[in-house]
């Protein structure tokens, strides 16, 4: 079964165990806002994990490739600490994905998608410790033209595009 990130062993899961340090195993990205996760350190639960905050361009548009390659590129770099976005509450989007900060060393990933002009910020979910931080990634982005803004405009919003 696949869902719409074109990812078939993403497939909603029930509510998450709570969250224990190092709990949280990235397995791949699926796309550039979505990553794939395994709950441990009992018997593994497969689940999808969204980053918070961020909507990168879904699969067949402009940027599906470049956005998710690079998410694959920050995880690689060293082990991703993934940090559940409201611990205890397990506030998961409409895909029921849950939703989370992923951190590479001191760097939030979530951000540096912005950064990068290859996500755009997504406030949808209400403001955040890390709402401004993203907006200024985004602001970035934008000004320098990097990225998906190489144009000055974005090529598609995600959000409309959804299936």
């Amino acid at each position: 079964m696949t869902d719409q990130t074109g990812c078939p062993e993403c497939k909603p899961r029930p509510r998450a165990p709570a969250e224990v340090p190092g709990s949280i195993r990235v397995i791949r990205p699926c796309d550039g806002d979505t990553i794939l996760i395994d709950w441990l350190p009992q018997d593994p639960i497969r689940d999808r994990a969204r980053l918070m905050e961020i909507d990168a361009p879904e699969r067949g548009q402009v940027g599906w490739n470049q956005a998710t390659a690079e998410l694959a590129r920050l995880l690689s770099l060293q082990p991703p600490r993934v940090v559940i976005a409201s611990p205890g509450l397990d506030l998961r989007c409409t895909c029921n994905r849950v939703l989370v900060w992923v951190w590479v060393g001191s760097a939030l990933v979530n951000e540096q998608l912005v950064r990068a002009g290859l996500a755009r910020h997504y406030r949808r979910f209400g403001r955040t410790i890390y709402t401004h931080r993203l907006a200024q990634a985004e602001l970035f982005a934008r000004t320098h033209r990097v990225g998906l803004w190489a144009s000055g405009v974005w090529p598609a919003h995600p959000q409309t595009t959804r299936r």
